[in-house]
């Protein structure tokens, strides 16, 4: 098993996710710019009130999605707030006291307070076991099947009628 999980290594890498809460500011009924100096006041509000993860809602306006999002993948980010702030986001350095921003999304500014960002890794076997398991018997029985197949076609010959040949493109 653990052969096979060396060679498939990419197929249960485990990709970098990230922790944060956000306060939304909408460009739906301003413009951008005052989005983000709505949003630039607040970031000072919630800084020096040391505002939390949790009391996050407390603050901005409703957003779309989700107000907090844990353990989420950059694609999952970029989904709801466009690549250039999930980029933004997993560059960020996580600390659960200081309040960052903001930053912008198809939807407005957003500030953030990112408490957590794991790397990619590739886990031990201890830790995936069950699923490589399930996934080498199902290459082995795979193998088998095609292995047959061939031993059954060995003994045979398969004849084309030359006028059939001659009529394929």
């Amino acid at each position: 098993l653990q052969a096979y999980l060396s060679a498939h290594a990419e197929r249960y890498r485990q990709p970098e996710t990230i922790t944060f809460t956000h306060v939304f500011f909408s460009t739906r009924a301003r413009s951008p710019d005052e989005a983000r100096q709505l949003a630039t006041a607040a970031l000072r509000t919630l800084n020096a009130e040391a505002v939390p993860f949790a009391q996050a809602t407390r603050f901005g306006e409703r957003f779309a999605y989700q107000v907090n999002y844990v353990e989420r993948m950059r694609d999952d980010i970029a989904g709801h707030f466009g690549t250039a702030m999930a980029d933004a986001l997993f560059a960020l350095t996580p600390d659960a006291s200081t309040w960052q921003g903001p930053f912008g999304s198809p939807h407005g500014s957003h500030l953030v307070l990112v408490t957590q960002r794991t790397s990619a890794r590739d886990p031990a076997l201890s830790e995936i076991e069950d699923r490589v398991r399930v996934d080498w018997l199902a290459e082995q029985a795979r193998r088998r099947k095609e292995a047959f197949i061939e031993r059954l076609l060995d003994g045979y010959t398969i004849d084309v009628d030359p006028a059939l040949r001659e009529a394929a493109p």
